[in-house]
């Protein structure tokens, strides 16, 4: 029988064993000698009893053998199973379940016992593990429970299907109910108590939780138990099923009253400030203006009192009263632009400015500051850097002059040099870098840390040797910060400071490009004399970019001797350029020696000094000179200067930055131009201008007459506008080039108010060669017609505009609504010192400012009546249209009041509210009522006078 047990033990795994009654022995099944070893199949019950195997723990056998003892009392057939801890040869423990079965001799006496042992180690491993995670989901439900019930937050989930809501006992104190969970309020019941001002906004936030399962998080108020409305903060996140839809919300809701009360406190205690702060801003900026006026007074006086015959106590004491008066006028100048900018009363423009002319104008002013200490004024713009750009020409040119002004009061002598280079290009912008050096007396790295607040001086010491208010550099920060840019310096004790700044600059694509090398200058040789090395570089690049072949020399003595050399080899240079103060040889000693050698009679002389003074033209003509430039020296002048000396158009007169600038002003052309635009006061302006230069104009109203006059006439340039009705400038210069076919290609130069870079590639595309900002730079057109017409040599009569489009005036405004208008909404004075523009624009003509004046009212007054028309009818794509019109108008007769406000108009028409629009519309009508009042008053005054 025992081998049947262990046959099928072993299938089993199970082992078995019998005991006789009494005996002494046990007896197991083969696989169980295999696991426990040989010892085991003989070992006996005593050995047991005794424990002297250990096998099995003594207390399991102490209470099988009780367990067996009491069922065959019972005479029972088996007893319980029982569990036994087994300990292995090898050491290790193991788990055994026992089950015994008993067996009887016929008298009822216990015969023998068969028992079956199986392995359970594995059972009671799992056994013990669910244990253990059954003990740490209750220690778990134990922490959520006291975490749910001491949180300051009250939890909540919503069964978005059913629309119940679970909520913790916090969340039901929060509302001042009895902490206990409450499963009875729904998400309704929940929404009926939101304040009705937040209600929106709350299902709102809910739709797009519900919806496409965003995180809900919503800050509102709620009413209480006791009807009063607390303000909470609700956060949440979304469950989703299997089938990816949102199933349910939860997440918590605690009460924020107090902070939000905090706060609302701050941002009341900010805007106390910050109107305090403007308060005091403006009674600052109220209180220097009204300063500047007797200032202005008392320096203009001083200036005439210095123009009389004084002797010399007395012009030393004038000369004093101007010197104080103009270091008072600058103190206050700093503190309005503070104020300006500490009131938010400072706007940065965005306009087309020509970059290198601001820099180098910067420098031009300090010029003559820089002159009376001895040193050298460096102004060096790369080449790469672009001419024309969008930015705002006033302020940068404030940050050069304050920085500039810094480096030349700290610096006892050596050099002050403006570097201008491009950074880094990102797309259509570039980051100019714009850098101030001097070899002055330099700071620490301390101070220099703390030197852009405002009222920091470097010598804060009541006995410093410089003065100022420690606001310049502090305004330089503001403003650069302002237009988006960076600023910094870098310095060391004595050995002079680095100020720089950069800025992101729109680039005008098709910007003419003066410095552009002009080959007829390839091979024509420059020499430069100079002593100062950062000088004679700066020089070497304009001139080698220009296309000059360059060469230079740090002396007079080593000029001579370069002279020399190339003339032994036959070569000679076609002009010296040189600096007038010199060590050992200057500039004048120089000139004479090089003019009493016959062998470089050929060659052209250029001086460049630091001081323009009375009488220098006379004797730089006798020492030989054929032009003289003041430092710092302008690309522009020094490239017209050189074509003027090598082609010798200067002959006998000496070459000056003035002669060169008359030049430019008073230059005219030959030429026929077709000017096409919509706008009549537009019209007005460019035909004028271009008549000045000695064009003949021909006007167009729209594209499609630009085209026919074009096909029928003969034309050497046209400017041609892109907005306008009927056909459009793009469509008109198409047909114009399709037109031209193999015939010389006639310029197209683009009217635009948007010469960015998008803008100019469709000119392009469309035939156009060049482009024109709107409001028109007087500078720019005449380097356009410079570009592509030809001079005139000798003063011709002055050529008329023609046209069909302009009607004649309309009767002069005359409306005392009109007036009344002005009075109630609107300052008057700021349109009449707009008017300056106007009338400088007119330039002394009468006739032309009375026509120009007319236009405008007429055309103002059109556009006045179709935008209450489009107002009225809600169509907000024609208001954009109409304030673009104006827009342009007024920017070309330097009306900057309703510029703005139909920029504003223009840009926003299509997103502003009903509110905002009948605001700014309202604003518009005002300011251009009150400029035609004005305007109105103008030409009375012009009738008058005729």
């Amino acid at each position: 029988m025992l081998d049947r047990l262990s046959t099928a033990a072993k299938a089993a795994g199970i082992h078995c064993w019998q005991i006789d009654v009494p005996g002494t022995n046990i007896s197991w099944s083969e696989n169980a000698a295999a696991e426990f070893g040989e010892s085991a199949r003989n070992i006996s019950l005593q050995e047991i009893a005794d424990h002297r195997n250990l096998y099995c723990r003594k207390e399991d056998l102490e209470q099988i053998r009780a367990a067996t003892a009491a069922a065959f009392k019972a005479h029972a057939a088996q007893t319980e199973p029982a569990l036994l801890q087994v300990t292995n040869p090898d050491g290790s423990i193991k788990y055994m379940r026992s089950s015994r079965r008993l067996f009887y001799h016929p008298d009822g006496q216990p015969s023998h016992i068969i028992g079956a042992t199986q392995d359970v180690t594995q059972e009671m491993a799992t056994a013990k593990h669910i244990e253990r995670q059954a003990e740490e989901l209750r220690s778990l439900h134990s922490r959520m429970t006291r975490a749910i019930n001491g949180t300051n937050d009250g939890l909540w989930e919503m069964n978005l299907k059913t629309g119940q809501m679970w909520l913790s006992p916090r969340f039901m104190e929060i509302l001042g109910y009895p902490a206990c969970e409450n499963n009875e309020w729904s998400a309704a019941t929940l929404l009926q108590r939101v304040h009705p001002d937040d209600l929106q906004t709350v299902k709102e936030r809910a739709y797009q939780t519900t919806k496409h399962g965003s995180p809900y998080d919503s800050e509102h108020r709620v009413r209480d138990r006791n009807g009063e409305y607390i303000w909470v903060r609700a956060r949440g996140k979304v469950d989703i099923d299997k089938d990816g839809v949102v199933d349910r919300v939860s997440g918590s809701m605690g009460d924020v009253s107090e902070a939000h009360a905090a706060r609302e406190q701050l941002i009341q205690a900010t805007e106390d400030a910050k109107g305090a702060n403007r308060a005091k801003s403006a009674f600052l900026a109220n209180v220097s203006h009204e300063i500047r006026t007797p200032m202005n007074g008392i320096i203009g006086m001083t200036d005439l009192l210095l123009d009389t015959t004084l002797d010399h106590t007395q012009r030393d004491f004038a000369e004093t009263i101007r010197g104080s008066a103009d270091s008072l006028l600058g103190i206050i100048n700093d503190i309005l632009d503070f104020s300006k900018i500490e009131a938010g009363r400072l706007d940065i423009e965005m306009i087309e400015m020509d970059l290198r002319s601001n820099v180098e104008d910067a420098g031009s002013l300090l010029a003559f500051q820089a002159a009376s200490k001895n040193l050298e004024l460096i102004v060096n713009i790369r080449p790469d850097v672009p001419e024309r750009v969008v930015g705002d020409p006033q302020r940068i040119r404030q940050c050069l002059i304050n920085l500039l002004g810094n480096a030349i009061k700290f610096t006892r002598s050596g050099e002050v040099t403006v570097e201008v280079s491009v950074a880094k290009t990102a797309g259509s912008h570039q980051h100019i870098r714009f850098e101030i050096r001097d070899t002055g007396i330099g700071m620490s790295q301390e101070i220099a840390a703390k030197l852009f607040q405002p009222f920091v001086q470097a010598d804060s010491s009541t006995t410093r040797k410089f003065g100022g208010t420690g606001l310049g550099l502090s305004i330089v920060k503001r403003l650069v910060e302002m237009m988006q840019g960076e600023v910094g310096v870098q310095s060391t004790p004595g050995a002079g400071s680095s100020f720089w700044f950069t800025l992101p600059l729109e680039v005008l694509t098709t910007a003419v490009r003066l410095s552009d090398v002009d080959t007829r200058t390839t091979g024509q040789k420059i020499l430069i004399v100079d002593d100062n090395a950062t000088n004679r570089r700066v020089l070497s690049l304009q001139l080698a970019h220009m296309g000059y072949s360059v060469q230079a020399a740090d002396s007079g003595e080593a000029a001579l001797r370069d002279l020399q050399q190339q003339s032994a080899i036959g070569c000679y240079y076609d002009v010296m350029i040189t600096d007038f103060q010199m060590p050992d040889m200057d500039g004048s000693i120089l000139a004479a020696t090089v003019r009493a050698n016959p062998t470089w009679n050929g060659m052209q002389l250029v001086l460049l000094t630091s001081m323009d003074r009375q009488g220098d033209i006379h004797r730089f003509a006798v020492l030989g000179f054929s032009a003289y430039l003041t430092k710092p020296i302008r690309s522009r002048d020094l490239r017209d200067c050189l074509n003027r000396v090598l082609n010798h158009s200067g002959a006998g007169t000496l070459v000056t930055r003035n002669a060169l600038q008359e030049r430019r002003t008073t230059q005219r052309y030959h030429g026929h131009a077709l000017l096409v635009d919509d706008n009549a006061v537009n019209q007005k302006v460019a035909a004028r201008l271009l008549q000045r230069m000695g064009l003949t104009v021909v006007i167009a109203d729209d594209g499609a007459e630009a085209v026919k006059l074009y096909t029928e006439g003969s034309f050497d340039i046209v400017f041609m506008d892109l907005q306008m009705p009927v056909m459009d400038g793009f469509e008109a210069t198409r047909r114009i080039r399709d037109f031209e076919g193999w015939r010389p290609r006639t310029p197209v130069i683009a009217l635009t108010a948007n010469a960015m870079q998008g803008q100019m590639e469709r000119c392009l595309a469309a035939g156009m060669d060049d482009f024109l900002s709107k409001p028109i730079q007087v500078e720019h057109m005449r380097s356009l017609v410079a570009k592509y017409c030809s001079e005139q040599s000798e003063a011709e009569p002055a050529n008329r505009t023609s046209s069909a489009s302009i009607s004649a005036a309309d009767p002069i405004l005359d409306d005392s609504a009109t007036l009344q208008l002005l009075e109630a909404h609107h300052d008057a004075d700021v349109i009449r010192v707009e008017l300056d523009s106007l009338k400088a624009l007119a330039d002394g003509d009468v006739e032309f400012l009375r026509d120009l004046t007319q236009a405008y009212i007429d055309s103002g007054n059109e556009v006045l009546g179709e935008l209450k028309l489009a107002f009225a009818q809600q169509d907000r794509p024609a208001l954009g249209k109409l304030a673009h019109k104006l827009k342009g108008a007024s920017a070309n007769v330097g009306l900057e009041t309703v510029r703005s406000l139909c920029e504003t108009l223009e840009r926003s028409a299509t997103v502003m509210s009903n509110n905002e629009l009948e605001t700014k519309v309202m604003q518009l009508e005002s300011a251009l009522l009150t400029t035609i009042a004005t305007l109105h008053e103008l030409l009375k005054e012009n009738q008058s006078a005729a």
